[in-house]
């Protein structure tokens, strides 16, 4: 079972809004989160997907005052540009010996239906990057103390099915299930597990489900991130907040691609709950106890 946690800081790099006002920061189509998490006096820094550009990261992360320097592992969680788009650009101002962690499906050749069929993958130039720095990971593995990368996710609902996305496999374009799309869970002491996702294109009640499992944990204590619901049907959207209203989560923070109407079911199924986050927000975790700014 993986080690409980002391501590847990998030700050948002990257987000499709603003967060905070006292502070300019500046919003993009993607998602970044700073991560620091403490353990018996230790901490652990990483980066978790890297926006669009990273030119929105680097600048933000100026404001912020966050020093990437301190981060020698990035986590992404699957290849979409709006998630791997901004690496090429930060990876400078990372720890020199940094790691990128992902699915190895990573640097599939991921394609959208839009309305015709377009690149929607890594960016040439942070492929490289990535062929250089990867260790890929199907399973789920601890890859700090406390920390769990979740690996490809068992697909257990059929109201989160993925549709629309392809990929070129031996010469032919054919359905991509976008298997590479994962999370991260993170054991926090007096807390329970924490989940981390990007975009959710696996569906945020099947990570949860996973990450419940795979931690060892019967509580959880919250989800951040994308859920992917934006244009999703009002089925689908209140399926999903009665299914995590279920599991009695302390905190859900939503980003990205969860949408307006989703936002607002989970808000009403979930009212002491709901915690409003955006780019240049700030969530602390303590002993199980939740601080924003």
């Amino acid at each position: 079972m993986a080690e409980e946690v002391e501590r847990v800081r998030i700050v948002v790099l990257c987000d499709d809004r603003v967060g905070v006002y006292r502070i300019p920061v500046l919003a993009e189509h993607g998602l970044c989160l700073y991560l620091e998490v403490e353990w018996s006096g230790n901490t652990c820094a990483l980066i978790f997907d890297t926006g669009k550009t990273g030119k929105v990261l680097l600048e933000n992360a100026r404001s912020l005052g966050v020093d990437l320097s301190r981060a020698d592992l990035v986590v992404l969680s699957h290849n979409h540009y709006d998630h791997t788009g901004g690496l090429a650009e930060i990876a400078k101002e990372l720890a020199p010996s940094f790691s990128v962690i992902a699915h190895p499906e990573i640097l599939s050749r991921s394609l959208h239906m839009d309305p015709s069929l377009r690149y929607v993958g890594v960016p040439v130039e942070c492929r490289r990057i990535l062929e250089e720095r990867l260790i890929p990971l199907s399973k789920h593995a601890e890859i700090s103390p406390g920390i769990i990368f979740l690996g490809e996710i068992p697909r257990r609902h059929g109201e989160e099915r993925v549709e629309g996305f392809y990929k070129v496999e031996g010469g032919r374009v054919v359905e991509y299930g976008l298997e590479d799309d994962t999370g991260l869970a993170i054991r926090v002491r007096r807390g329970g597990v924490l989940v981390i996702t990007g975009c959710s294109h696996s569906g945020v009640v099947n990570i949860v489900e996973h990450a419940l499992e795979v931690s060892g944990s019967e509580k959880l204590l919250g989800v951040v991130g994308g859920f992917h619901l934006m244009g999703a049907s009002r089925e689908r959207i209140l399926w999903t907040a009665e299914k995590l209203r279920e599991l009695r989560p302390s905190m859900i923070a939503p980003l990205h691609c969860t949408g307006i109407e989703a936002e607002a079911a989970l808000l009403s199924a979930m009212p002491d709950s709901y915690v409003f986050l955006g780019a240049g927000s700030e969530l602390v975790i303590e002993e199980g106890a939740i601080r924003t700014s």
